[in-house]
């Protein structure tokens, strides 16, 4: 019996002093062979004392142990981590051609670093109640740490960020017909989306608007979520003036900054609400603050849904600043204009006041200044 740091107590519970032929959990083995050299058992208790190897081979640790008795040695404290095994049960092999570290480093994009830490996680003592993990949970364990350690270059930079960006790069090139390239790839969109990150193919599918002018919108329906009140209404008009307003802001101020502070002050209220002498607004000065901020977030939450489908139709990906800048003003002007065309069938119908925001035109007095290069064409 020994005792392994792993799995503990292993073996026949029976003092070695005690154990005869019977009791044997070996055959009786060979130590020398005909040749003169030593057998593998002998060899490996022989190189293990003089390496102080803590490890081995369960199976044939019994055998062992009684070599070292044989050789008045003190056992080392043993330590068994599993075999590696296929979808099968067997033990991966390289006779058998199994899958190296080079296919998931060079197909499937799996960084090295990614790999040293899963390899890390074998064997380990966690605070689980079982051992047992279904593939899927393993690769969900793998996907973590490639997520994790990309957000970790992209924060850090160097060469493995660069690999990243070259992989995406390499890619965008294979997957993107060059007639639809707004401009050529560099690093920006990986900077906010480095915490998803899992390959370059992947990469290039989940954020394609950021690499293509072409945009299948679907056409536009108000958010879900907006409030079916006709005054909580949020006109297209208002709208359509909120992301002309977004359009003045000239290059050198072109930054997720300006845009997040454009945002949240835009007075999104006053496009929704009526006059403070119109009706339906009456109350204290608290209520009508009340109203007011109520009416800002349905606001918001509806120029935040019309201008991620008119700068990536729709879909998931960064904030709505950090999108503009991805994609650079003349794109994003480009897309804000397109969508405005799509909807502008939709400013006579949308319910609500027809006022906009204070200091703002309504859309049938605005002008080219400011509408800015989002003025309709005439």
């Amino acid at each position: 019996m020994f005792e392994d740091i792993v799995y503990g107590k292993t073996g026949q519970n029976r003092s070695p002093n005690k154990l005869d032929l019977i009791d044997r959990v070996y055959d009786d083995p060979i130590l020398i062979k005909s040749d003169g050299h030593p057998t593998y058992h002998l060899a490996n208790v022989v190189d293990d004392h003089l390496m102080k190897i803590t490890h081995e081979w369960m199976p044939s640790t019994p055998l062992h142990v009684a070599l070292y008795n044989a050789f008045k040695w003190t056992p080392p404290r043993f330590g068994h981590v599993p075999l590696l095994v296929d979808k099968s049960g067997q033990k991966l092999s390289k006779r058998n051609a199994d899958i190296d570290l080079t296919f998931f480093k060079d197909t499937q994009g799996v960084f090295a670093a990614t790999l040293v830490n899963f390899a890390a996680l074998l064997g380990w003592s966690h605070t689980q109640k079982s051992d047992i993990f279904s593939l899927e949970e393993l690769e969900q364990i793998l996907w973590f740490l490639q997520k994790a350690h990309a957000q970790r270059f992209a924060t850090n930079g160097g060469p493995e960020f660069e690999e990243m960006v070259s992989r995406v790069s390499r890619a965008v090139e294979e997957t993107c017909p060059s007639q639809q390239l707004y401009g050529p790839f560099d690093s920006t969109p990986l900077y906010p989306n480095a915490k998803s990150y899992t390959n370059a193919s992947e990469f290039i599918q989940r954020n394609s608007t950021f690499f293509t002018t072409t945009l299948n919108r679907p056409p536009y329906a108000p958010a879900a979520s907006a409030s079916k009140s006709p005054s909580q209404t949020v006109p297209m008009a208002a709208l359509h003036t909120a992301a002309a307003a977004l359009s003045l802001v000239p290059e050198a101020h072109w930054t997720i900054e300006s845009h997040k502070f454009n945002i949240t002050s835009y007075d999104g209220a006053s496009s929704i609400l009526p006059e403070e002498s119109d009706a339906g607004i009456h109350g204290s000065p608290e209520e009508v603050e009340k109203a007011r901020v109520a009416a800002d977030k349905t606001f918001k939450k509806e120029l935040y849904h019309y201008l991620r489908w008119a700068l990536s139709a729709s879909a998931p990906g960064p904030g709505i600043p950090e999108t503009m800048v991805i994609l650079g003003r003349a794109e994003s002007l480009r897309r804000l204009q397109e969508a405005q065309q799509m909807t502008v069938s939709l400013v006579n119908k949308s319910a609500g006041p027809t006022r906009v925001a204070k200091g703002a035109q309504s859309s049938e007095n605005q002008d080219k200044t400011w509408m800015g290069s989002l003025a309709p064409k005439s």
